[in-house]
């Protein structure tokens, strides 16, 4: 972006600028620094301290989004927030309570906003090529946690080893696949590339036992293919996927007995997913967690179906006990928390899940609209990393839709990774705007 201010100002606005990378960084790093190195697990909320030193910049130095194309979502997000007023007051909640709620869902909407309003084209180009080598030494750290003797849930790599960080491996996963699948598709690297990439991701659902990711991958190439000109890669892209999958299908047997072949082959994935629950203890499950939460607690409650029973008040909070809302310490067996669409349809509402969707589908909508812009104003290597990085915010934002059903890592700090990502068609939106690229 162009900098007007002179003097302090343009110094202190690169190190601003910097701390938008440098809390991207932090959230992929302090997980491993605190579970293998033993840093204080404080360090997490270090983040919040970075997202409003971010927006308060923002809005302070008049960076607010300038073009009214480029404020994607900002529209949805605005709703979001006035339904959570509206059930608030509906409920006569505590504001205590809102406070945490709204500081677990809106801190990515936040750092969204300062993404967009911070970051210029050449951080966009230098998205890609970090995320692969962060990626790579994420996947040696995995090796060094399986070698320790973790697995599945607590395999995590650069986010730990903490029961449930497979959940941030899972949304990295989704990113990098996204990022080779569409450098393959737009011809700018080849297929021993890919292939070796996609393998490792395979391993990495194998030992972090990861089924989903079986499902992410075909949709992943899916919404690709939608994307890239028809040429044979497409066809060999469909025969890397299913050969992945028999491999990784083999791997997870391996390491894991009971999801193996016969898992998914036999009626066991119907009782995964099914009503027994996700421990078998009559919990919720993935797929009737926000059914199972409507019938206990709103079945016939009009105003409670539309608003939830308010932002924050079945919130919960590790560090902080006065954070625990009542719902939360009386429904906590039901595992609601461990499901994001579950626990923002409880706190919100049929309105708030509805707007929670939307925003991801927005952004997907939004990515091919800017990926079309480029293709017809570019037609050199920038304009391949362009489209290519924009695809993985399209594709990330509809397998977010997904993981919000799988589990709760939009709601951990995981969700920073993917509102960083999502940032990106805004981004390339101002920057072509500012160039005149668009017919007046």
């Amino acid at each position: 972006m162009i900098i007007e201010k002179r003097g302090n100002s343009l110094y202190f606005h690169k190190n601003i600028k910097s701390l938008v990378w440098f809390q991207l960084y932090w959230l992929m790093f302090y997980g491993v620094l605190r579970d293998l190195v033993g840093v204080p697990g404080y360090v997490a909320y270090v983040l919040d301290l970075f997202n409003i030193i971010l927006i308060v910049y923002v809005i302070v130095n008049g960076k607010m989004i300038k073009y009214g194309n480029s404020r994607v979502g900002l529209w949805i997000i605005l709703s979001f927030f006035c339904s959570t007023v509206i059930g608030l007051i509906a409920v006569e909640g505590s504001p205590i309570l809102y406070i945490w709620g709204f500081r677990n869902v809106f801190r990515y909407y936040a750092y969204f906003i300062s993404c967009i309003a911070l970051l210029d084209i050449s951080d966009v180009l230098e998205i890609i090529p970090k995320l692969k080598k962060i990626y790579i030494i994420n996947f040696f750290i995995c090796l060094v946690e399986l070698g320790l003797g973790y697995s599945g849930d607590n395999i995590g790599g650069i986010f730990g080893t903490q029961t449930g960080c497979n959940g941030y491996l899972n949304l990295f996963m989704i990113v990098i696949s996204a990022i080779y699948v569409t450098e393959y598709l737009e011809k700018k690297i080849g297929l021993m590339q890919t292939m070796i990439s996609i393998m490792s991701c395979f391993f990495l659902m194998a030992i972090a036992e990861l089924k989903v990711y079986l499902f992410e991958l075909p949709v992943i190439i899916l919404i690709g293919m939608l994307n890239a000109k028809f040429s044979f890669r497409k066809i060999i892209i469909i025969m890397l996927g299913v050969c992945g999958i028999a491999v990784g299908i083999s791997m997870l047997g391996h390491y894991f007995e009971s999801s193996g072949l016969e898992f998914f082959t036999s009626d066991a994935i119907t009782k995964y997913m099914g009503d027994r629950g996700y421990t078998n203890s009559g919990d919720l499950s993935r797929m009737n967690a926000v059914s199972q939460l409507y019938e206990r607690f709103l079945n016939g409650n009009p105003l409670g179906t539309l608003f939830g029973i308010g932002l924050g008040n079945a919130s919960y909070s590790a560090a902080f006990s006065f954070f625990n809302s009542r719902f939360y310490l009386l429904n906590q067996a039901l595992h609601y928390q461990w499901f994001t669409d579950a626990i923002i349809f409880i706190e919100t509402g049929t309105v708030g899940l509805m707007l929670y969707e939307l925003f991801f589908l927005r952004i997907f909508t939004y990515s091919r609209k800017i990926n079309k812009r480029i293709a017809n104003r570019y037609s050199n290597d920038i304009s391949q990393q362009l489209r290519c990085v924009v695809q993985v915010a399209g594709i990330t934002a509809i397998l977010c839709i997904i993981n919000s059903v799988y589990n709760s890592a939009l709601n951990m700090d995981a969700g920073y990774m993917a509102f960083f990502i999502f940032s990106v068609p805004a981004i390339v939106d101002i920057f072509m705007e500012e160039n005149n690229c668009y017919d007046k």
